[in-house]
């Protein structure tokens, strides 16, 4: 990738010509904000979105035919609306959450419902095929129908637990279900509805270019044959615990120590296995489910979020209660008032610093307070890029007897080896370990040498779903993923490099990048032999929120959501994360002007001209600091 093209016009799926595609371009300072203000310019003009976020077509295609065909007004009340979930399992469990969410009073009223909402399993058992007539199978898929007073609860669900219909799986159910329709009612000739549901199912671009989205989806070479996704998912397995296994050999070695053993070889720590690695359909509902494994293996106790991190990652790790929540990031986490955990668990702790202050705090919680299930922190955060000290927090846990989870993904395992202090590793797939962003996936690993080991196994095994990570998607991941080590070395490189030419421009205010940080020393403990820092960057520039502005706009890169792609993306990340709560962002040193920049493959040379010149354009503002 020699060349970097300028970013696609608002709303155009980010890559281009991709059906599947998980990010989406928003190129403007100003369409960033009016897409969180909810301007119909914007809204309107959305071909693609991150599909937790945004509803992708042939999802939302599906819920409409799951509603038409399931819907019973006399049953489910006036203007009932569907949400469409990969299995009954989790219909009954999103079902759970809207029934406590409306006792609570957390529907779209100020106060419990009278009489409560209704919400109504339905279970569509779909024969699909995945691409080859020899490799069709039932899908069971669970549809919610509910009242639209919780119509906003249903989608937190969708949002925050990441438990999806992937777009893939969606499309290929909308083509069985027309299918079976048509034959059904004895339809001759061509029908329109089939075709269409064809074409989503083959994978044509958003722009209807059919031959340019296949190509594109399969530019890279050859994927495995339809019908080998689960051989795709051992792949997948073996070659996440192989790369954990080669980076604790790496620093062995580095060490002049012994290498990972087996669990038959006394006295040297069990090398991670493919067993141990757990696949997801995306990255949030892995730590959704170690979550949960956290909380059976130590009931009652309450979770800490030690640093920074994500809105839907703090909403992951609280409990769902009808007592006041504490003050957590974001809004939906101060109406929802504690999510996803049994009734009468103290609520969690947000430690958002994660400095040694927070660090001295979680000591005295631990100490003093009630009991600790699990410490969450994501290695380093986003978007500072700080590392936590993951040596004194696993003393503490230790010491406690308490679990740490932590979330690798913009670290990455190539990078940094956090398996030996953690009692689970949490990924999302869908970033740079697949690179393409047309495929979501997540992992979570149990590292073997656990106290806790069989615990989660066993509350792991119980509540996973083979089947909610869908075949194609697999099978996607698969062949991306091929590359993952050497796109990653490269991003290293050029990501250095980027970082010193931002940082010696005279618009620069700040640069946040692991190696810059005053914690560096938690993230160089971790960091592997060859490891570097990774391709996050975030960047503030003098002059507030023109100069920003200025510079964003004349950014000549992918601009949009998501990050760890092949391609350098950029977006205003507090505005997109935080547009509610900007002061309260501000609290914790995130500027509401930050840039953040996730750095791709392009030439090195050609990437740091384009930013030069942007951050040229930003000159006229550097003197503006009154941060309008």
């Amino acid at each position: 990738m020699n060349a970097t093209p300028a970013c696609p016009p608002l709303g155009t799926p980010i890559p281009l010509h991709t059906p599947h595609a998980v990010s989406v371009s928003l190129p403007t300072w100003a369409d960033n904000v009016d897409y969180e203000e909810g301007d119909p310019r914007v809204v309107t003009a959305l071909r693609a979105g991150y599909p937790r976020f945004v509803y992708p077509q042939p999802v939302a295609e599906l819920f409409a035919v799951c509603l038409k065909r399931f819907a019973i007004p006399a049953v489910d009340g006036p203007n009932v609306q569907a949400l469409v979930l990969p299995s009954r399992a989790a219909a009954q469990d999103c079902r759970a959450f809207l029934l406590r969410a409306s006792a609570c009073g957390e529907t779209e009223e100020t106060k419990p419902a009278s009489p409560p909402p209704r919400v109504r399993i339905v279970e569509c058992l779909v024969n699909v095929t995945p691409g080859d007539p020899a490799a069709t199978r039932p899908v069971s898929l669970g549809v919610v129908l509910h009242t639209p007073s919780l119509a906003a609860r249903a989608k937190h669900y969708w949002q925050h637990t990441g438990t999806v219909v992937p777009s893939r799986l969606a499309a290929r159910c909308l083509e069985a279900l027309a299918k079976a329709a048509a034959e059904s009612t004895g339809l001759n000739g061509p029908d329109p509805k089939l075709a269409a549901a064809k074409s989503r199912a083959r994978g044509v671009a958003a722009d209807g270019d059919e031959e340019a989205g296949q190509f594109l989806e399969e530019r890279y070479g050859r994927y495995l044959p339809p019908g080998f996704d689960r051989e795709a998912k051992v792949i997948l397995r073996r070659r996440i615990a192989g790369n954990l296994v080669a980076a604790a050999d790496a620093v062995a070695r580095a060490e002049g120590g012994e290498v990972t053993g087996t669990d038959e070889e006394e006295g040297v720590a069990p090398r991670v296995s493919e067993d141990d690695v757990y696949l997801y359909p995306t990255g949030m509902n892995a730590i959704y489910h170690a979550y949960r494994a956290c909380v059976a293996v130590r009931p009652g106790a309450r979770t800490v979020q030690f640093g920074y991190v994500r809105y839907e990652y703090n909403v992951m790790v609280q409990p769902l209660t009808c007592a006041p929540a504490l003050r957590f990031p974001y809004l939906d986490t101060l109406k929802i008032q504690e999510k996803f955990c049994p009734e009468g668990t103290p609520p969690c702790v947000f430690l958002g610093h994660g400095d040694d202050a927070d660090l001295a705090r979680l000591a005295d919680l631990a100490a003093t307070g009630p009991p600790i299930a699990a410490v969450f922190c994501e290695f380093p955060s986003n978007p500072l890029l700080k590392s936590p000290p993951l040596s004194a927090l696993r003393a503490l846990a230790d010491q406690h007897g308490f679990l740490l989870v932590v979330d690798e993904t913009i670290g990455n395992l190539v990078n940094v080896n956090v398996l030996p202090l953690a009692d689970v590793v949490v990924s999302s797939l869908t970033k740079v370990f697949s690179g393409d962003s047309n495929v979501m996936g997540g992992s979570a690993v149990v590292n073997p040498a656990s106290r806790f080991a069989g615990a989660l196994h066993a509350a792991l095994k119980s509540a996973h779903d083979e089947a909610a990570f869908w075949a194609e998607d697999a099978i996607y991941l698969e062949r991306n993923s091929r590359t993952f080590v050497a796109r990653v070395h490269r991003i290293n490189k050029t990501a250095v490099s980027l970082v010193d030419t931002l940082a010696a421009h005279p618009a620069v205010r700040a640069v946040h990048y692991p190696s810059r940080s005053a914690t560096r020393a938690h993230y160089d403990a971790v960091r592997t032999p060859n490891g570097g820092y990774g391709g996050l960057v975030s960047v503030e520039l003098r002059g507030s929120r023109r100069a920003a502005a200025a510079f964003f706009d004349a950014l000549q890169v992918y601009k949009g959501p998501s990050l760890g792609t092949n391609f350098t993306l950029a977006c205003p990340y507090t505005l997109l994360a935080h547009y509610g709560e900007l002061d309260w962002a501000e609290t914790f040193g995130v500027s509401r002007w930050l840039v953040r920049v996730s750095v791709g493959l392009e030439d090195e040379e050609v990437l740091r001209g384009l930013f030069v010149r942007a951050l040229d354009e930003a000159m006229a503002f550097v003197g503006d600091e009154d941060g309008q």
